[in-house]
């Protein structure tokens, strides 16, 4: 999964969205009382793009790599159009060895890095900052004190977002209201777990 979504077509104005969504368990009982569970420790995201009256060229670059991942059969990297805080984002497990881990940001502006619920201090204390160097060009930390195995790396950031994702639908469509010149089309990015 080397593949990473284009940022060369810019979505139409107003014809972006971004749906969080988490899935809980939810029993009602006899007494009238209510029990929930938590099924996800984070939340999935869902972005729909809308491109309206793109050119030829812009269509066929992001149809055919629609039609290269076999609609949402494969998963790609997906990076935001729009730097953003995120807060309380997954970014790993410990592993025990590792020296580094990416970010799932890129042109990071700001960062807390925690370890089990535990901040932890940059600056060469317990890690630094490394920008760019990821996947796909993500930002990166170097740990100087690597993370117990099994540990929950998590972080409040601001830059843009790097997914995992893959298309929502295996089904492709698009009007044209100008035949000969402009296409109008909706893609939406499901992201998928780490």
């Amino acid at each position: 999964m080397a593949e990473t979504y284009t940022t060369s077509v810019i979505p139409s104005n107003k014809t972006y969205s971004i749906e969080s969504s988490y899935r809980t368990a939810i029993n009602n009982m006899d007494s009238g009382a209510e029990v929930r569970r938590r099924l996800l420790r984070f939340g999935k995201r869902t972005f729909t793009l809308g491109y309206n009256k793109k050119s030829k060229a812009n269509r066929d670059t992001i149809h055919d790599f629609f039609v290269a991942r076999f609609g949402s059969y494969e998963a790609f990297w997906f990076l935001d159009f729009d730097s953003a805080s995120w807060y309380d984002e997954y970014i790993g497990r410990g592993t025990g060895a590792a020296l580094t881990i990416d970010l799932h940001t890129k042109t990071t502006t700001a960062y807390a890095i925690y370890v089990d619920g535990v901040l932890k201090t940059g600056g060469g204390t317990d890690y630094t900052f490394v920008s760019g160097g990821g996947t796909a060009g993500v930002d990166r930390i170097a740990w100087v004190n690597v993370p117990a195995a099994g540990t929950l790396l998590t972080g409040n950031l601001t830059g843009f977002l790097r997914i995992k994702g893959r298309f929502l639908n295996d089904s492709w469509k698009e009007t044209h209201p100008d035949v000969s010149t402009r296409h109008s089309f909706e893609v939406s990015i499901h992201e998928v777990q780490w």
